[in-house]
């Protein structure tokens, strides 16, 4: 998975589902959100399998991505997101090895993924 999206957008549909996520459950995954890129949208998802949250940005105005999909862990990506300058392009790129680099200007994180066909 690759994507490329403007900090404020990504950074406003993480605050509308962040709350979703479950990291003291028994399942790691419930922890995450999952990330999932289509041809035409980015779809970030958080459950903590009594709630689930969804929220969907439109690819274009700069977003781009390759489909794919991962999971992340949420509090990590939110306060990444929040650290980062305003009207700046964060970029993704979700690796085979479970781990997703994640740049931004000289900025760079790399964060452990688990499976998207993990999470519920």
């Amino acid at each position: 998975m690759q994507l490329s999206i403007n900090r404020e957008l990504l950074l406003k549909a993480i605050n509308l589902i962040a709350k979703a996520a479950d990291k003291r459950h028994n399942m790691v995954v419930l922890g995450n959100i999952k990330l999932e890129v289509t041809e035409q949208l980015l779809i970030l998802t958080a459950s903590d399998l009594e709630v689930e949250l969804s929220a969907e940005v439109k690819l274009g105005n700069g977003a781009t991505g390759v489909v794919g999909a991962t999971t992340l862990p949420a509090s990590k990506l939110h306060e990444i997101c929040k650290l980062l300058p305003k009207d700046t392009m964060v970029n993704f790129s979700a690796e085979a090895n479970e781990r997703c680099v994640i740049t931004s200007g000289k900025s760079r994180f790399v964060l452990g993924t688990l499976p998207a066909a993990d999470f519920p």
